[in-house]
């Protein structure tokens, strides 16, 4: 899906650029964001297929929320405050965060296809929350590998009789 350009945050020299939001308006789709290590103080939007790699998951922090409305978003290697949204999206991943001190750490609100792994996520209400709109559901996600702590509820399936369909969740602790 990422076989475009690579775009840079945080760095030295010509073409790179200050804030995520900005390097995220100007990618185009299946590019690459790559952030360098530093502290980011902005809420983040997506609403295109994009990858955002962070430098390192402790030095690379996103002290806002980030959004996604989009099919085929990767977003790995990052501290995250204030959560993440997955709003009706498919085929998306959130990889190796540290993810804390927000309501919901991750919410996967009507999301098909979605992985949470190898994220450590607490000081949260919610770890993880299933949610639902409009009676959409969440259907085949996977959550494996997680480290969840510290919070209200590990993960939580907002009226899971009804609205959440072959989900998987493995060897998390």
């Amino acid at each position: 899906v990422f076989n475009g350009n690579t775009l840079y945050v945080g760095g030295s020299g010509p073409g790179n650029y200050s804030k995520i939001q900005d390097a995220i308006d100007a990618a185009t789709e299946g590019d690459w964001i790559y952030v360098f290590s530093g502290e980011y103080l902005e809420d983040l939007t997506i609403k295109k297929t994009v990858g955002l790699i962070g430098e390192n998951q402790e030095s690379t922090k996103i002290y806002g929320d980030i959004s996604v409305r989009e099919y085929n978003v990767e977003i790995r290697r990052f501290t995250i405050t204030q959560g993440t949204l997955f709003d009706n999206t498919n085929n998306c991943s959130i990889l190796s965060c540290l993810i804390h001190s927000s309501y919901v750490g991750v919410n996967l609100s009507g999301c098909s296809h979605t992985n949470i792994i190898d994220c450590a996520i607490w000081n949260c209400s919610n770890g993880i929350l299933l949610s639902y709109t409009n009676s959409t559901g969440n259907i085949g996600n996977s959550i494996s590998n997680n480290t969840i702590y510290d919070n209200e509820y590990g993960i939580n399936f907002e009226h899971w009789t009804y609205y959440h369909y072959s989900n998987q969740i493995t060897g998390n602790h």
